[in-house]
């Protein structure tokens, strides 16, 4: 992979994994305001995961962008995607069972994800 695609894949997985993220705790607000059970994520959570998501993606973005080759970066780009994608699971499934429309196969798949 050419130095420039290695940074253009690494700077998208950080916007992905950031998107994501702020998807999840956006779903996790609606469903608040429908539920007054302790939501997925709370502010104190939010903060603690975009800091986490940020924290891994951005240094694995810059290593990969300057080191292709070097697994660690792109391992660090990983988590950050995973938890971003964990977070939007987590939310989706949450707001899925608290709006009333039962289990189905989609928030029950994304319940399972978000609880690994």
């Amino acid at each position: 992979m050419s130095h420039r695609a290695a940074a253009w894949v690494a700077w998208s997985l950080v916007v992905l994994s950031v998107v994501l993220l702020v998807g999840g705790i956006a779903l996790a607000q609606m469903t608040l305001s429908t539920t007054q059970e302790r939501p997925y994520y709370g502010p104190a959570d939010a903060v603690l995961f975009l800091a986490t998501v940020l924290t891994f993606s951005v240094v694995g973005a810059i290593i990969a962008s300057r080191q292709s080759r070097n697994a660690i970066g792109w391992i660090f780009c990983g988590i950050g995607l995973v938890m971003g994608i964990t977070s939007l699971a987590g939310g989706y499934a949450e707001y899925r069972l608290a709006a009333g429309s039962g289990p189905g196969s989609l928030a029950e798949t994304a319940a399972w994800f978000a609880s690994w």
